[in-house]
């Protein structure tokens, strides 16, 4: 998208291999569409600033770059222009986050309901925009003379949830191998041995940043290969880059877990890929609004709800069969000590939490006649994101890293550990069993 999204098609070109062209020539007279007062005026500065290189875009499968996406006027006028110009199949890529807020001092965008990613997911985007795709993540090969300063072992592997049904092009395949010998990391403490999961096949959700990522970083450095899922790519190949270079191993999943259709699809994957999971991970978590009870709203109810509860009980759907196919599946569910300290203003949290528990506490029941354990985790508080969102007048420095909860978390995934049903309380360092109230 001249000339704005240039510097973004440029460098996308060069990681992807692909071509960069001219598709889309430019009026330079017209000038920048999404600050014109209304929308009649904004559709028609589209059609008179952009047109389409018809010799350039017929008869191919076309990537369009820009570099942000504000209202999507631009992007379904352009999508259309390159369908009507010929282009077979019209990808889309966006170089900026997501516009969610407005910028009261210097772009004139007031209205945070006309921002399209403020009010749409991205399959919902990608339907308006009518794209063929919403993102495909680029093959991240070594660039000579420039970009990684040496060459990676192999491309990183990408699932692309809405293009293909399977987990990566080319996929790192550990070979099913335990140790019996191998000493596990007792609840109470110890250290982590190297190796100890070799072979084990785990899946993390909320894996890009935070508890996430350090758990999929701990249990790759144990020698696990993890499937760490997430919404965000970019926090996706910074884990790819520390677990590779500690020599371990990973697939990335650029899934939101609210995408169910998404989780069966990863879970078919799998599946057909190594046939059993050893270790399930369940850490993607919204904090949700502070706020008391009769002023939440319906939506903010429902997406909390949606992410730490139903999520989590889809995961378990997905995953359930695959975890009874391993010799030891562990299933550890990441709670809150905001599902028994209910606390003003929280109930939302803790209301999810409470749920999730009495899911995970189902299940492990479900399963207690079987290889497969599970049990809860509360971290109590860490220095994460949500921490501070939540308590932004703490200071973080006082609070335990994600690094030394995600070792306590891979504990409970050890083959040996054989607890379930069970709550490990990370404050305390006690492993807690559930009691009815008295």
């Amino acid at each position: 998208m001249p000339d704005s999204g240039v510097p973004a098609a440029i460098g996308y070109s060069q990681a992807a291999g692909i071509p960069y062209e001219l598709g889309i020539i430019r009026n330079h007279y017209v000038g920048r569409t999404f600050i014109q007062p209304t929308q009649s005026i904004r559709e028609l500065g589209v059609r008179m600033k952009h047109n389409a290189n018809r010799s350039v875009v017929a008869g191919k499968r076309i990537v369009l770059i820009d570099d942000s996406l504000v209202r999507g006027t631009t992007s379904v006028k352009i999508v259309r222009m390159m369908r009507e110009a010929g282009a077979t199949e019209v990808h889309f890529r966006i170089a900026s986050p997501p516009i969610t807020h407005p910028d009261f001092y210097g772009i004139d965008t007031p209205e945070r309901d006309k921002l399209m990613a403020a009010t749409h997911t991205v399959e919902e985007m990608r339907k308006i925009i009518d794209a063929d795709l919403a993102r495909l993540p680029v093959g991240r090969r070594h660039l000579p003379r420039h970009g990684r300063r040496a060459p990676r072992p192999a491309a990183a592997a990408i699932h692309r949830p809405l293009l293909h049904r399977r987990v990566s092009d080319a996929a790192h395949r550990p070979q099913r191998r335990h140790d019996p010998a191998a000493a596990a990391l007792a609840a109470g403490g110890g250290e982590l041995s190297a190796g100890v999961l070799s072979g084990r096949i785990a899946l993390v959700t909320g894996a890009s940043r935070g508890i996430g990522a350090a758990t999929a970083r701990a249990l790759a450095r144990a020698g696990a290969h993890v499937v760490a899922v997430a919404r965000t790519v970019g926090g996706l190949e910074e884990l790819d880059d520390a677990i590779r270079a500690a020599g371990g191993s990973a697939t990335l999943v650029p899934l939101d877990v609210t995408d169910f259709a998404g989780l069966a699809r990863l879970a078919g994957a799998l599946d057909e890929r190594h046939r059993h999971l050893d270790i399930l991970v369940g850490n993607a978590a919204l904090g949700g609004p502070s706020s008391p009870l009769d002023h939440i709203t319906l939506a903010d109810w429902d997406e909390v709800m949606k992410v730490n509860v139903t999520a989590n009980w889809q995961l378990i759907c997905a995953m359930d069969a695959l975890l009874r196919r391993s010799d030891a599946g562990r299933a550890v569910f990441l709670t809150s000590g905001a599902a028994h300290d209910m606390r003003a203003y929280r109930g939302l949290y803790s209301a999810s939490k409470a749920a999730l528990e009495a899911v995970v506490r189902t299940y492990a029941a479900e399963t207690a006649r079987t290889s497969v354990r599970v049990n809860l985790f509360n971290p109590g508080a860490t220095r994460t994101r949500m921490r501070a969102q939540a308590m932004p007048g703490e200071d973080p420095m006082t609070l335990p890293p994600p690094e030394d909860v995600a070792e306590k978390i891979v504990a409970l995934c050890m083959p040996e550990f054989s607890d379930t049903g069970r709550l490990y309380d990370f404050p305390t360092r006690t492993l807690m069993s559930f009691r009815q109230p008295e």
